[in-house]
């Protein structure tokens, strides 16, 4: 049941246009907030009858046309000022009904999304969602700030990039301190996307449109069939108080932990670093000759890194699906593996490291693979073959013998040639590009990819690490119910200044999910070129530290001056990872997404709080020229001087004062352990 001093003030009803759930005293909340459906090309707004409630749970039904029935649940979440709302739709005919559109949200003339009491003209109104910091759709790959914004004029549609947009939206009233979440319940079916449109100064809602849409993806609706049923994904409600932008959805992720299985809480990567073959200069020099090496070298000076993935460039020609086919050892580069992968594999496991590799399921086109089954290929609504580029397919795995195929190819690159670990590269499209139409339209593209993720993890062992990478991910926790890892940024490359600073302002959205709940982010390797400024790869070292994602090392280590060994010795040492970043850096949510401060608190019992830390505090200067980086201590919950020791140094120092300032030259970043 909800705690009385949550929710004493919110009341939960339903009348029969849907959901109201206001706190009166705040002026927050959701009033007459229904469904529509749009069945045989006509929309229908769902109007209900008498409502019912037992145990704090509020019921309602309606009828909808065409045969179908909805009932629909609002269900309190306990310990939040916060409520799911569920639609389950009937079909009471004997012919099946297509759904082509679903949506909760503001329909009826007196439906609203109430604005607080400080903002009845909606000037001090701000919005997040991670599509303001990043959208994605080919060939666009578009960086966008600030993160926290106005509320947009004209319509607008949130989530339906390439990226696992966060399935969640919160609007904040600046001068009354309140706010509301609203988000995806759950990801079975379908995603979460919003549409909306702000409204007029003197509108009784926030918004003049507003609408969650059930999105089905690229099935294009939802069949109901005969006599069946089916249930849409809940959303999650949440009227909160004054919170931080970066606090948003705290409660939110907390929810989903006790709905659901995560990777994020059992994965090994939290206590073992990860190398991975690409970045710092190897690139595409994937080869038995070119990568023990470095493996010995690991294996020797590096206790903590557990895991060699072998990245793109290991076959003869491409490392895309088609040169798996018809079978992938047909394919391997006897030049590069003059005894074949598994015995490459095999030694890896002599030196104890767990072998990995990179492959992507794109298929180049022409090929034999689509010359012999053009029919198991993706295809746009009008038809013609889905194409990245001109030349780059995708295979569709709403086709059981297409899924097939992959199922056997997998058997090989993973279980054959002995891999505990794979990062998947360039695949998101096959499930989030709204173009594509998918053969099997009774699946939605959720359904498809929760198909697709099964049969790549049936092929690593339990403690096996799936990674995924391209196109950069923004932070969907529902992927860590499959995948341990995936890349929230794009390329390091052989990590210049530029490089970092691209790679480094995707993130911002996504540094405060806590790996250890759902899934631990991946910022891109970290390594170094000699040639570079120290300053420039102590940044990149102290960023990698900082982010709390995985530790995924890059580079030929073997090479490198024993500084940059030694250095790396300390960071991988010091594996104990998916720990909540914060953020005190306000600028970074409503400007560029560049903090120049970010801490950790270690909780006690962790590895890092038992070897008497209990902080790391980290400050940037992401400018060219010096300059004094400066933080109030009460943002770091300091109530007294601290003592704290450099990182890379060692070096001791007290910090005090009502402000914690450094200069620090440009490009340049240092970090902070505080003892208990």
């Amino acid at each position: 049941m909800i705690k009385e001093n949550v929710m004493r003030n919110v009341k939960m009803t339903m009348n029969e246009n849907g959901l109201c759930f206001v706190d009166a005293d705040a002026n927050m909340g959701v009033k007459d907030f229904g469904l529509r459906l749009t069945v045989a090309g006509k929309d229908v707004v769902v109007r209900y009858g008498a409502a019912t409630g037992a145990d704090g749970v509020v019921t309602a039904e309606a009828d909808a046309g065409s045969g179908l029935t909805v009932r629909t649940t609002a269900t309190p979440v306990s310990g939040l000022r916060a409520v799911v709302l569920q639609h389950r739709l009937a079909n009471t005919s004997n012919k099946p009904v297509w759904i082509s559109a679903a949506a909760t949200g503001q329909f009826a003339e007196s439906a609203a999304v109430l604005h607080g009491k400080g903002s009845s003209l909606g000037w001090d109104l701000r919005c997040c969602h991670t599509d303001h910091v990043r959208t994605e759709h080919y060939p666009h790959c578009q960086m966008e700030y600030p993160y926290l914004r106005m509320l947009p004029t004209e319509t607008m549609r949130l989530g339906r990039g390439e990226d696992q947009a966060f399935p969640a939206f919160f609007i904040k009233d600046l001068q009354g301190k309140q706010g509301m979440v609203l988000a995806a319940a759950s990801q079975t079916l379908n995603y979460t996307t919003f549409e909306l449109r702000k409204g007029g100064m003197v509108n009784r809602s926030i918004f003049e449109e507003f609408a969650i849409q059930h999105d089905p993806g690229q099935s294009g609706g939802f069949e109901v069939p005969a006599g069946g049923t089916l249930e849409l994904d809940g959303v999650f409600i949440q009227i909160t108080g004054n919170l931080a932008t970066e606090d948003a959805f705290v409660d939110y992720l907390n929810f989903l932990v006790t709905r659901f299985t995560f990777r994020g809480p059992k994965t090994p990567i939290l206590r073992e670093a990860f190398h991975c073959t690409w970045n710092y200069g190897v690139f595409a020099d994937q080869s038995e000759q070119s990568l023990l090496p470095t493996a010995r070298f690991i294996a020797k000076n590096f206790p903590s890194l557990k895991w060699f993935l072998m990245d793109a460039g290991y076959l003869i020609d491409s490392t895309f699906l088609d040169h798996f086919y018809p079978d992938p050892n047909q394919h391997v580069s006897a030049e590069k593996w003059p005894r074949g992968i598994r015995s490459y594999t095999d030694e890896l496991r002599k030196l104890g490291l767990r072998p990995g590799i990179w492959w992507s399921p794109t298929v180049s086109v022409p090929s034999q693979l689509h010359t012999d089954h053009p029919d198991w290929f993706l295809r746009n609504a009008d038809g013609s073959l889905y194409l990245i580029g001109d030349t780059n397919a995708f295979l569709d795995y709403s086709n059981p013998e297409a899924l097939a195929f992959l199922d056997r190819t997998l058997a090989v690159i993973l279980g054959e040639w002995g891999m505990d670990a794979c990062k998947m590269d360039f695949w998101s499209q096959i499930v989030e590009d709204r173009h594509i139409r998918l053969q099997n339209p009774r699946l939605t593209s959720v359904q498809v990819r929760t198909r697709f993720f099964e049969t790549i993890r049936k092929h690593l062992p339990p403690d096996g690490i799936f990674m995924t990478c391209v196109a950069t991910g923004m932070g969907n926790p529902f992927i860590g119910q499959h995948a341990d890892t995936y890349r929230n940024t794009i390329d390091v490359g052989v990590g210049t200044w530029d490089e970092q600073v691209r790679n480094c302002i995707w993130s911002l959205p996504t540094l405060g999910f806590e790996g250890r709940k759902t899934f631990l982010l991946n910022n891109d390797s970290v390594g170094i070129m000699p040639e570079y400024p120290d300053n420039e790869n102590f940044f990149r070292f102290t960023w990698s530290f900082m982010n709390m994602g995985l530790i995924e090392t890059g580079g030929r280590m073997e090479t490198w001056p024993d500084k940059w060994v030694q250095a790396m010795r300390k960071l991988t040492d010091r594996c104990d990872r998916g720990y909540r970043v914060h953020c005190p850096d306000d600028r970074a949510f409503t400007g560029v997404p560049l903090p120049e401060v970010l801490l950790v608190d270690y909780p006690a019992g962790s590895p890092t709080a038992k070897a008497g830390i209990r902080q790391s505090v980290a400050l940037f200067n992401w400018s060219d020229e010096a300059r004094v980086i400066s933080v109030p201590r009460a943002r770091l919950s300091h109530t007294g001087p601290v003592v704290a020791e450099n990182f890379w140094t060692g070096e001791r120092e007290t910090l005090e004062g009502e402000f914690i300032s450094r200069r620090l030259d440009g490009r340049s970043a240092v970090l902070y352990d505080v003892k208990a």
